[in-house]
């Protein structure tokens, strides 16, 4: 698939275009598992039987108490790391008007409830799916430090880099990024910038399987560990694996049902499966 890397993209582009070489990249493991008579996650190395696991809850759509509510009810299914949407879209959004100093205020509150309702125990992760410049998600940041943030994902608008670096060396809450980046260079990037704490490949975009082996490979030299979202499959190791996505009741008031989205956290090794 290397070749193919090179010629699909001659010009560097990591956009569309290694979304097609995945598409592409997985079907070919996949036969190749079937062929074989082995599970995927077999083939990739199989390090591990079991990660960890982070539901991704907090959606913009919930009202302050629907998202304290939500947290309380997958914490009573077992859960204990939690993700929630800050930022709203904000920049994308600024022309309505919508002062995104608005939406980091209403972001605060909702993040003090989340953890007021969970207690000091829960991991909390935030998401602003790339919706701030550097300004606001350094403010943001500093706001809800005290909130005990396990990281902070795709901060930054088109993930820049160099803004990366400077938001890492000016808040305490650990950064994470990378499933919307197409080609490896992006990760090699991150990582020399120090621009990221958790790299966030994503097989269905970053080229598949044979290339997010190396960006796994790259961040496991740098020491940095990888966090996946559930579509992804895979982990510094090599071990693949499924996560179910799950939806959950719907809320008091509300006509959109509770939506979970389950994503690994891969820490450090783990002995090899024996299945």
């Amino acid at each position: 698939m290397g070749q193919a890397l090179l010629a699909a993209l001659p010009r560097g582009q990591t956009g569309y275009a290694s979304h097609a070489i995945a598409a592409l990249d997985i079907a070919l493991w996949d036969l190749k598992a079937k062929a074989l008579g082995q599970p995927l996650w077999r083939l990739l190395g199989g390090a591990r039987s079991k990660v960890p696991v982070y539901a991704t809850f907090g959606f913009g759509f919930f009202e302050r108490d629907q998202l304290a509510a939500a947290a309380k009810l997958w914490v009573s299914q077992g859960f204990q790391r939690l993700k929630m949407t800050v930022g709203g879209h904000a920049l994308a959004r600024r022309d309505e008007p919508r002062p995104i100093d608005e939406v980091i205020a209403e972001d605060v509150r909702r993040v003090a409830a989340v953890r007021e309702a969970v207690g000091p125990d829960v991991k909390l992760y935030v998401d602003a799916n790339c919706g701030l410049d550097l300004f606001h998600a350094t403010e943001l940041a500093r706001r809800i430090e005290p909130y005990g943030i396990s990281f902070f994902e795709e901060p930054l608008t088109q993930n820049d880099v160099r803004q990366m670096a400077e938001l890492r060396r000016r808040t305490s809450i650990p950064l994470a990024c990378g499933q919307n980046e197409g080609l490896a260079f992006r990760f090699r990037d991150l990582l020399v910038n120090q621009a990221a704490d958790v790299l966030q490949p994503n097989v269905t975009i970053s080229g598949g399987y044979s290339q997010c082996l190396k960006i796994a490979g790259m961040a496991q030299a740098f020491n940095v560990p990888i966090s996946r979202p559930m579509r992804l499959g895979f982990d510094p190791c090599g071990t693949a694996f499924s996560i179910a996505e799950r939806s959950g009741p719907r809320l008091s008031g509300r006509s959109r049902a509770l939506s979970v989205v389950l994503q690994a956290i891969i820490p450090q090794p783990m002995s090899t499966p024996t299945a």
